[in-house]
């Protein structure tokens, strides 16, 4: 009797604390239920917004993708282009050292041939210089065959006289007779001696006159060439101030072509410097599409991610709410805990009237 009292009374504790852990259990679930219902949701709605973001991000990237790609074709489009005109600025770098070499060639030329100019110049001037003085001793030589001309004329006048005598000589010998025939003989011979003299002197004087002539046409042909050298100085003058302007433009055209060549070497080094820049925004773009891609794939493992972790908060949502009605038909009603109140009263009243008994 005591045993099956001590086996009823343990049944009944352990009955009542069974029943008291099952209401902390439910009352427990259902709150876990309810939390992790709850946090479902939030995680559903998280990972929707984080799915959305990423989406966004994913089409942002592949965007920035597309144009880092379409950046890169231009890069090497302008590389190609650099290229080309890294090739026509060499090209041009050509021409303008031809240039400068003909230019300094034609420096030189023109430097010589304003030498030579000069020296023709210096020579001219030199002979004009000749010529002057020999017009000036031929005008001297003509006043000096004036002088002649004058005393051969006073030659011939004395001749006349001289035969004028000479016949009066021979007049008076014939008046004399035999004794002016000496006499006779030297008027005779004066006579012939003025004739001679007369003679000579036409002679001297068709010679002055012809040198006279002579001498006027050399003063003339001097006189025109000297005009006509002065034209040829004035002439080459002119051909040196021509010489020097050229000198001066070829100067200035090399200095232009000089600057050009700086300017082409300069530019020549700047397109280096691009093209080198340009090279590595297309070896950067490349690596940026490539991260990008990668970046991009990232994000779709991320979206297929937030994508099960959705499916799983609405698997767990589900299997809370499961719960939640599993637990619910643990509950007990009103009637049900008054029974086991009741239970608790009689194991009560069984164990004080147990107590009784053995007593």
């Amino acid at each position: 009797m005591h045993e099956a009292h001590d086996a009823f009374l343990e049944a009944a504790n352990e009955l009542s604390l069974a029943v008291d852990r099952i209401g902390r259990v439910v009352d427990s679930s259902a709150e876990l239920s309810e939390d992790v219902s709850a946090a479902g949701q939030q995680v559903g709605s998280v990972a929707e917004e984080v799915t959305n973001s990423v989406e966004e991000i994913d089409a942002s990237a592949r965007e920035v993708s597309e144009g880092v790609e379409a950046l890169a074709h231009q890069t090497t489009s302008v590389t190609g282009t650099l290229g080309d005109l890294s090739a026509s600025i060499e090209e041009v770098t050509a021409s303008t050292d031809e240039i400068q070499n003909r230019t300094e060639e034609a420096t030189v030329i023109a430097a010589d041939g304003a030498d030579e100019v000069e020296e023709a110049l210096t020579r001219i001037r030199a002979a004009t210089e000749t010529s002057g003085q020999v017009a000036a001793e031929i005008d001297k030589l003509e006043s000096q065959m004036h002088d002649v001309e004058e005393i051969v004329e006073i030659i011939a006048d004395v001749a006349d006289q001289t035969g004028l005598l000479a016949l009066n000589a021979n007049i008076e010998a014939a008046r004399a007779g035999e004794a002016g025939d000496g006499f006779a003989v030297v008027a005779n011979e004066v006579k012939s001696l003025a004739a001679d003299s007369q003679e000579s002197t036409g002679e001297i004087s068709e010679i002055i006159d012809t040198l006279q002539k002579q001498t006027d046409e050399v003063v003339d042909g001097i006189r025109e060439a000297n005009a006509d050298v002065r034209v040829g100085v004035e002439a080459v003058e002119q051909t040196v101030d021509v010489f020097e302007k050229i000198q001066e433009r070829i100067d200035s055209t090399n200095d232009g072509v000089t600057e050009i060549h700086r300017a082409v070497e300069q530019q020549a080094e700047s397109t280096q410097k691009v093209s080198g820049n340009v090279d590595d925004l297309s070896a950067r773009a490349e690596q940026m599409s490539a991260s990008l891609e990668q970046i991009a794939a990232g994000l779709d493992e991320q979206t297929a991610a937030m994508d099960d972790v959705a499916t799983v908060t609405i698997d767990l949502s589900d299997a809370s709410e499961t719960i939640y009605e599993l637990v619910d038909s643990f509950k007990l009603d009103d009637d049900e805990s008054a029974d086991i109140d009741a239970v608790d009263v009689n194991t009560d009243s069984v164990t004080v009237q147990t107590d009784a008994i053995e007593d």
